[in-house]
């Protein structure tokens, strides 16, 4: 007898499972009737069939299924729902999916659609649900298009306008190139007769004595020099350096034909930019 009682547990497994498929907690149980209720036949009465003729039976059963006021043991109930579903279904009613997730959210496991109702059913969800993915993907399409076409316009709308702003800058220090070196040549062509003529009162009398002020004179390191090769000694760059802006008047230049240059880059690389397609 002990050897049998293996195999007495082997036999037992099958009933052991379909017992724990039928437990209440089990996910299949969630949509899949349990059992096989006890339908009643009882009548609606008066009042309701009044209700149901003035607003609709289909109407009414949704209220129903929705409130939790529906009985699913009831055929007249039962029957109402499955006609509920197919004019839903037919008459592919927004509210179908509703109805359909109520049957599941208020009734777990207690609803049996007719076949033919559940399948019209869900030949309506499935054509409307096809149909709602078509319908967002040409929005999604039309939405991205009308995204990159306006991103084209404002990236064409950069490149133009960067050009412009380029071609004003460079203008601008040309310019400025052009006036300083007027400015400088000007001036310093009138500061070099100023310092000619000083060095040349040096040789008119070589006797004459500075002041001590240091800034009543400056010709000691150019006074043994030739008069007439002022240009040569006393050029724009050494007035310059006299003038203690040399480093900041190039500096200005420097950085400027630097900036210059990374604005050209900058396009360039703008202009390898092709325009956005979807």
């Amino acid at each position: 007898m002990k050897k049998n009682i293996p195999m007495l547990l082997l036999l037992s497994l099958p009933l052991i499972s379909s017992t724990a498929l039928m437990s209440a907690d089990n996910p299949l149980n969630q949509t899949v009737m349990i059992g096989t209720p006890q339908i009643t036949n009882e009548s609606f009465g008066l009042w309701r069939k009044g209700s149901d003729a003035f607003w609709g039976d289909t109407e009414n059963l949704f209220a129903d299924v929705k409130s939790g006021a529906y009985n699913p043991t009831h055929s007249k109930y039962i029957e109402k729902l499955d006609k509920t579903v197919g004019n839903f279904a037919k008459n592919n009613d927004p509210r179908l999916p509703e109805l359909i997730d109520l049957c599941r959210t208020n009734y777990r496991g207690q609803i049996q659609l007719r076949p033919e109702k559940a399948a019209a059913a869900h030949a309506c969800l499935y054509s409307n649900r096809k149909t709602l993915q078509s319908n967002l993907k040409g929005a999604i399409e039309s939405n991205d298009k009308k995204f990159l076409e306006e991103q084209n316009k404002l990236i064409a709308a950069l490149k133009e306008s960067l050009a412009q702003q380029i071609t004003a800058i460079k203008t601008n220090l040309d310019t400025h190139k052009k006036s300083s070196n007027d400015l400088l040549n000007k001036e310093s062509g009138t500061i070099r007769k100023y310092k000619k003529s000083e060095l040349i009162t040096h040789k008119l009398n070589t006797e004459f004595t500075f002041s001590k002020n240091e800034d009543s004179c400056d010709c000691s390191t150019n006074e043994k020099k030739n008069p007439d090769d002022v240009d040569t000694f006393y050029s724009d760059q050494h007035i310059l350096e006299a003038l203690g802006i040399d480093e900041a008047t190039y500096a200005t230049l420097e950085k400027s034909e630097k900036t210059l240059k990374t604005l050209l880059n900058i396009q360039e690389l703008l202009k390898s930019i092709s325009p956005l397609r979807y």
